[in-house]
């Protein structure tokens, strides 16, 4: 299952840059563990978006309990879970699930 995860700014600008670091480093250890397919700030400057991969939800609220953003509660996090009905021939076939390949 993929999960569109929306990390909305809920605190100031300055106290979210002292925690970006730890965020960063968050990011990358789960895209490691393939638990995040991407990520990356929102062309408006009010937040972030992270596609993630999981076997279910519970797996994604675990791994979010840990980013600091969240953590410390300086994001709102809107997930919406999907389940992708068709894909690209050059998107990994093991995130999709049965989507077919056009």
């Amino acid at each position: 299952m993929l999960y569109a995860i929306t990390l909305e700014y809920s605190s100031p600008k300055d106290e979210l840059e002292q925690h970006i670091d730890a965020h960063k480093k968050w990011l990358a250890d789960n895209i490691k563990l393939g638990n995040i397919i991407f990520a990356g700030p929102l062309e408006n400057g009010q937040g972030g978006f992270i596609l993630a991969y999981g076997t279910d939800s519970s797996a994604v609220d675990v791994a979010l309990s840990d980013d600091p953003f969240v953590k410390l509660g300086l994001v709102r996090v809107h997930i919406s879970a999907i389940e992708p009905a068709i894909r690209s021939g050059h998107f990994h076939a093991g995130w999709a699930g049965n989507a077919k390949a056009l």
